[in-house]
């Protein structure tokens, strides 16, 4: 399932202007808390300028403007932050629930897929407890 999950974020990835050249996304092997890194079998870059992949902010960088401009959510996030319910960090945090609750659906799918993905990249962010002190917020959606 993990590596499924993975590889199909890479196929994603790659549908979104990424070049992997052969390496693969992967869990750290030296500790998965540290969440994901990029893995190649190979000694050196396949490609002659000696770039490993290339991966462009562009269309995959998840910011808070990604939040404000999504076609569905966006006037949610604006109102949210425009009347201080919270912040950029909550935006972020709801965007990936919503968006991971749609599953194939989302235009995002499969990037909040990738296995442990919200537990490893949303630890320390106060996800549980922005969410209880913002009810209203909640009970908005």
């Amino acid at each position: 399932m993990a590596l499924e999950a993975l590889s199909s974020f890479e196929e994603w990835l790659e549908k979104h202007g990424a070049e992997l050249r052969g390496a693969h996304i992967r869990l750290s092997a030296d500790n998965p808390e540290w969440g994901l890194g990029v893995y190649t079998a190979q000694h050196e870059p396949s490609a002659d300028d000696g770039v490993l992949c290339r991966i462009p902010l562009a269309g995959l960088a998840l910011t808070v403007q990604t939040c404000l401009e999504d076609p569905q959510l966006g006037d949610f996030f604006g109102g949210l932050l425009a009347e201080g319910e919270g912040d950029g960090r909550l935006c972020l945090m709801l965007f990936l629930v919503v968006h991971k609750a749609l599953g194939p659906r989302s235009a995002w799918a499969p990037y909040p897929h990738i296995p442990r993905f919200v537990w490893i990249w949303v630890r320390g962010m106060g996800l549980i407890r922005s969410l209880f002190e913002n009810t209203n917020v909640v009970e908005s959606m």
